[in-house]
Protein backbone atom coordinates (compact mmCIF):
# COMPACT_ATOMS: atom_id res chain seq x y z
CA UNK A 1 0.00 0.00 0.00
CA UNK A 2 1.68 3.26 -0.93
CA UNK A 3 1.46 6.53 0.73
CA UNK A 4 -0.92 9.40 -0.35
CA UNK A 5 0.31 12.13 -2.42
CA UNK A 6 -0.01 15.86 -1.82
CA UNK A 7 -1.87 15.47 -5.32
CA UNK A 8 -4.23 12.72 -4.00
CA UNK A 9 -5.34 14.60 -0.91
CA UNK A 10 -5.83 17.71 -3.01
CA UNK A 11 -8.35 16.00 -5.47
CA UNK A 12 -10.17 14.78 -2.69
CA UNK A 13 -10.35 17.40 -1.19
CA UNK A 14 -11.64 18.97 -4.00
CA UNK A 15 -13.75 16.21 -5.28
CA UNK A 16 -16.02 17.48 -2.13
CA UNK A 17 -15.90 21.27 -2.81
CA UNK A 18 -14.58 21.99 0.31
CA UNK A 19 -12.15 24.66 -1.17
CA UNK A 20 -15.59 26.69 -2.24
CA UNK A 21 -17.21 26.20 1.14
CA UNK A 22 -14.08 27.94 3.08
CA UNK A 23 -13.60 30.33 0.43
CA UNK A 24 -17.64 31.31 0.78
CA UNK A 25 -16.97 31.33 4.64
CA UNK A 26 -13.92 33.42 4.27
CA UNK A 27 -16.15 36.04 1.92
CA UNK A 28 -18.85 36.48 4.50
CA UNK A 29 -16.56 36.80 7.53
CA UNK A 30 -14.34 39.48 5.05
CA UNK A 31 -18.00 41.21 4.54
CA UNK A 32 -18.72 40.94 8.55
CA UNK A 33 -15.56 42.82 9.23
CA UNK A 34 -16.65 45.53 6.87
CA UNK A 35 -19.61 46.47 8.45
CA UNK A 36 -21.32 44.98 4.83
CA UNK A 37 -23.25 42.14 6.31
CA UNK A 38 -24.85 41.27 9.46
CA UNK A 39 -24.11 37.73 9.10
CA UNK A 40 -21.64 36.28 11.36
CA UNK A 41 -19.83 32.62 11.84
CA UNK A 42 -21.73 30.41 14.15
CA UNK A 43 -20.55 27.11 13.61
CA UNK A 44 -18.27 25.20 10.47
CA UNK A 45 -19.12 21.44 10.19
CA UNK A 46 -21.33 20.29 12.40
CA UNK A 47 -22.64 17.63 12.84
CA UNK A 48 -26.55 16.64 12.52
CA UNK A 49 -28.63 13.99 12.03
CA UNK A 50 -29.12 10.39 13.75
CA UNK A 51 -26.28 7.93 14.53
CA UNK A 52 -28.23 5.47 11.45
CA UNK A 53 -28.07 9.09 9.47
CA UNK A 54 -25.39 11.38 10.64
CA UNK A 55 -24.46 14.67 8.42
CA UNK A 56 -22.70 17.74 9.12
CA UNK A 57 -24.23 21.27 8.49
CA UNK A 58 -21.12 23.19 5.93
CA UNK A 59 -22.05 26.40 8.44
CA UNK A 60 -24.45 28.15 9.81
CA UNK A 61 -24.14 31.87 9.78
CA UNK A 62 -26.34 34.42 12.41
CA UNK A 63 -27.66 37.83 12.96
CA UNK A 64 -25.51 40.33 15.56
CA UNK A 65 -28.50 39.82 18.34
CA UNK A 66 -28.43 35.44 16.89
CA UNK A 67 -32.46 35.97 16.59
CA UNK A 68 -31.97 35.01 12.93
CA UNK A 69 -29.47 31.84 11.83
CA UNK A 70 -28.81 30.61 8.15
CA UNK A 71 -27.62 27.13 7.75
CA UNK A 72 -25.20 27.51 4.42
CA UNK A 73 -24.58 24.16 2.40
CA UNK A 74 -22.11 24.53 -0.52
CA UNK A 75 -22.01 22.11 -3.06
CA UNK A 76 -19.76 20.90 -6.08
CA UNK A 77 -21.63 20.18 -8.71
CA UNK A 78 -20.64 16.85 -11.21
CA UNK A 79 -18.91 18.04 -14.14
CA UNK A 80 -21.38 15.95 -16.54
CA UNK A 81 -24.63 18.14 -14.91
CA UNK A 82 -23.27 21.14 -13.45
CA UNK A 83 -25.24 23.39 -15.43
CA UNK A 84 -28.08 23.87 -12.95
CA UNK A 85 -30.75 26.26 -14.16
CA UNK A 86 -33.90 27.61 -12.06
CA UNK A 87 -36.91 28.80 -13.19
CA UNK A 88 -39.92 30.40 -11.73
CA UNK A 89 -43.51 28.19 -11.55
CA UNK A 90 -46.61 29.86 -12.28
CA UNK A 91 -48.06 28.64 -9.11
CA UNK A 92 -46.92 28.35 -5.72
CA UNK A 93 -49.73 28.65 -3.56
CA UNK A 94 -53.02 30.02 -3.40
CA UNK A 95 -53.20 33.74 -3.14
CA UNK A 96 -49.55 34.41 -3.32
CA UNK A 97 -47.70 37.80 -4.16
CA UNK A 98 -44.98 38.58 -6.80
CA UNK A 99 -41.82 38.23 -4.68
CA UNK A 100 -43.00 37.09 -1.58
CA UNK A 101 -41.19 34.24 0.49
CA UNK A 102 -42.79 31.96 2.91
CA UNK A 103 -40.13 31.28 6.06
CA UNK A 104 -40.69 28.83 8.75
CA UNK A 105 -40.01 30.75 11.79
CA UNK A 106 -39.63 29.36 14.96
CA UNK A 107 -40.48 30.97 18.46
CA UNK A 108 -39.02 29.96 21.66
CA UNK A 109 -41.74 31.74 24.03
CA UNK A 110 -41.05 29.83 27.51
CA UNK A 111 -39.48 26.90 28.97
CA UNK A 112 -41.63 24.54 27.98
CA UNK A 113 -42.95 25.60 24.59
CA UNK A 114 -41.38 26.20 21.13
CA UNK A 115 -43.72 27.47 18.36
CA UNK A 116 -43.25 27.03 14.42
CA UNK A 117 -45.10 29.59 12.20
CA UNK A 118 -44.77 30.61 8.64
CA UNK A 119 -43.27 34.11 8.01
CA UNK A 120 -44.05 36.38 5.01
CA UNK A 121 -40.98 38.51 3.56
CA UNK A 122 -40.75 39.73 0.13
CA UNK A 123 -37.60 39.11 -1.81
CA UNK A 124 -36.06 42.29 -3.60
CA UNK A 125 -34.95 39.83 -6.51
CA UNK A 126 -36.88 37.13 -8.34
CA UNK A 127 -37.41 34.15 -6.72
CA UNK A 128 -37.30 30.56 -8.34
CA UNK A 129 -38.75 27.30 -7.36
CA UNK A 130 -37.81 24.66 -9.43
CA UNK A 131 -34.46 23.51 -9.51
CA UNK A 132 -32.83 21.15 -12.55
CA UNK A 133 -29.58 19.74 -13.33
CA UNK A 134 -28.78 19.92 -16.88
CA UNK A 135 -25.98 18.18 -18.94
CA UNK A 136 -22.76 20.00 -19.26
CA UNK A 137 -20.80 18.01 -22.30
CA UNK A 138 -18.09 16.47 -20.10
CA UNK A 139 -17.20 13.72 -18.08
CA UNK A 140 -18.64 13.19 -14.39
CA UNK A 141 -18.21 11.65 -11.08
CA UNK A 142 -18.63 7.80 -11.10
CA UNK A 143 -20.06 8.09 -7.64
CA UNK A 144 -23.21 11.06 -8.44
CA UNK A 145 -26.38 9.27 -8.04
CA UNK A 146 -30.05 11.30 -8.13
CA UNK A 147 -30.68 14.91 -7.67
CA UNK A 148 -27.69 16.57 -6.03
CA UNK A 149 -30.12 19.87 -5.97
CA UNK A 150 -32.74 17.80 -4.46
CA UNK A 151 -30.12 15.97 -2.22
CA UNK A 152 -29.27 19.40 -1.02
CA UNK A 153 -32.08 20.57 -0.31
CA UNK A 154 -32.58 17.61 1.88
CA UNK A 155 -29.60 18.21 4.13
CA UNK A 156 -30.46 21.67 4.14
CA UNK A 157 -33.75 20.56 5.77
CA UNK A 158 -31.56 18.12 7.76
CA UNK A 159 -29.55 20.53 9.17
CA UNK A 160 -32.20 23.18 9.74
CA UNK A 161 -33.91 20.75 12.11
CA UNK A 162 -30.70 19.63 13.67
CA UNK A 163 -29.94 23.42 14.61
CA UNK A 164 -33.23 23.37 16.23
CA UNK A 165 -32.86 20.51 18.65
CA UNK A 166 -29.19 21.69 18.88
CA UNK A 167 -30.72 25.34 20.18
CA UNK A 168 -33.33 23.70 22.08
CA UNK A 169 -32.53 20.24 23.18
CA UNK A 170 -35.25 20.22 26.38
CA UNK A 171 -38.62 20.64 23.47
CA UNK A 172 -38.65 17.36 21.71
CA UNK A 173 -41.84 17.15 20.61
Amino acid sequence: MSEPTPNDVRKRVGKHGYGFQYAVLKRAGELSAQGRSIWVLEVAESPVGTADNPTHIDFVLRNAPATVYLVVECKRADPARANWCFVKAPYTRRNAREGELVFQEVHYQAETLVAARPRTAYASIESTHLGFELRAGTKGDVTATGSAIKEATAQVLRGANGLVDHLFPDQRT
